[in-house]
């Protein structure tokens, strides 16, 4: 006589899903480990995050071409471009960056043109740590048409 035993559908599933589950823990213990920091974890030199003080965030500083991005520093004669950013406003796209945009607080209709060539002055407003927005608010003191 042949015995029969009755398994409970629990214990089937488990017994279903153990070669799956000891596979993918024989994967991760295998996987490579992370890189070892590079130059003692800094960042490299020229990145975004060396131009920040060692983070991606743009609470201050200077950018990657030396502009300053610090509140309060202050910028003369920098030639560049009005860049409309969607319905946010009027951004100033310095030429010697153009991935930085400078949000004026105050841009005269006569300069709402995209792509306009102008050289700006300005001191640079207070962006809280963290925050986010569309370019570094700028209180525009100077502005004018770019000579041809």
């Amino acid at each position: 006589m042949m015995q029969t035993t009755s398994e409970s559908p629990f214990r089937a599933s488990v017994c279903r899903l153990l070669p799956g589950a000891a596979a993918l823990v024989l994967l991760l213990a295998c996987a490579p480990a992370p890189p070892a920091a590079v130059n003692g974890g800094e960042p490299p030199a020229g990145s975004p995050a060396a131009a920040n003080g060692g983070t991606e965030d743009t609470g201050g500083g200077t950018n990657t071409t030396g502009l300053p991005t610090e509140p309060g520093a202050t910028l003369s004669d920098i030639a560049g471009h009005v860049a409309k950013v969607g319905d946010l406003g009027w951004a100033l796209v310095p030429d010697a960056d153009p991935g930085t945009r400078y949000a004026p607080d105050e841009l005269g209709e006569e300069f709402h043109e995209d792509g306009l060539r102008v050289v700006f002055s300005g001191v640079l407003g207070e962006l809280a740590r963290g925050e986010r927005r569309w370019g570094y608010p700028l209180h525009l003191t100077s502005i004018r048409r770019a000579p041809e």
